[in-house]
């Protein structure tokens, strides 16, 4: 039998609107990568985070990006958020 948790954590991605979501997203990546970002660098769209910054701070960014995803994954639930580009 599923729990109430279950049935609720469908929704918890919905409730999340994507200006909510940024402040979580720049902790985990200034937490993984040590890189601190502006609100203005990163936009989310679909469950796709795109990062506006220089190449150099993306590269550092993608050679991270499965340890961002999972902290993302653990700290937002499952399927709110699943590539970076």
């Amino acid at each position: 039998m599923n729990s109430l948790s279950h049935f609720l954590d469908r929704f918890k991605a919905i409730l999340l609107a994507p200006g909510a979501l940024k402040k979580p997203i720049i902790e985990v990546i200034s937490r993984c990568a040590r890189i601190d970002l502006k609100e203005t660098d990163i936009e989310v769209k679909e469950g796709i985070i795109y990062i506006k910054a220089h190449p150099l701070i993306k590269n550092e960014i993608f050679m991270r990006k499965g340890r961002i995803l999972h902290e993302v994954e653990v700290l937002l639930g499952k399927k709110s958020l699943h590539d970076i580009r």
